[in-house]
């Protein structure tokens, strides 16, 4: 070889050192990947001990259950549904002696020329639901989006 051969491979040699060192910043990228890996496994293992450690502690401690305790009863939902309703009963009277709702009649439509209809049992129905012909006709005729007039008011 040359001596200009020789300088050459010597400055190709030089530019093989720039590329390795362009290829050492990728690896430090792995670099940075690696100790993310490890920063991970680091903070499972300390979550790990400290869920251990609770346990370990939850185990020297004895649990106390209210409902488990000296003088209380566990209850299962339909005998505390039929407590509160004796104690309801026991305590208003009123609901222990009523019966069940009477069967209420339909209102009783008929029409009235081509347009207009009539509600004929509507005094009846009021009374039944103790409630007074004006609030009811104002409810019925928001509900319809109809008007609405009371007795012969044609």
């Amino acid at each position: 070889m040359s001596d200009e051969e020789k300088k050459i491979a010597a400055t190709e040699e030089e530019d093989d050192g720039d590329i390795q060192l362009f290829d050492a910043t990728k690896k430090s990228k792995k670099d940075k990947k690696d100790k993310k890996e490890k920063k991970d496994k680091k903070e499972k293992k300390e979550k790990k001990d400290k869920k251990k450690k609770m346990e370990e502690e939850e185990e020297a401690e004895p649990k106390v259950s209210l409902l488990k305790m000296e003088g209380y009863t566990e209850y299962q939902y339909p005998q505390l549904l039929d407590r509160v309703i004796n104690q309801l009963k026991s305590n208003n009277p009123a609901l222990a002696t009523s019966q069940k709702k009477a069967d209420r009649e339909d209102p009783y439509v008929v029409r009235v020329g081509t347009t207009k209809s009539c509600w004929t049992n509507f005094q009846s129905m009021c009374d039944s639901i103790q409630r007074k012909p004006e609030h009811v006709m104002s409810f019925v005729a928001a509900e319809l989006g109809a008007e609405c007039r009371l007795g012969g008011e044609f």
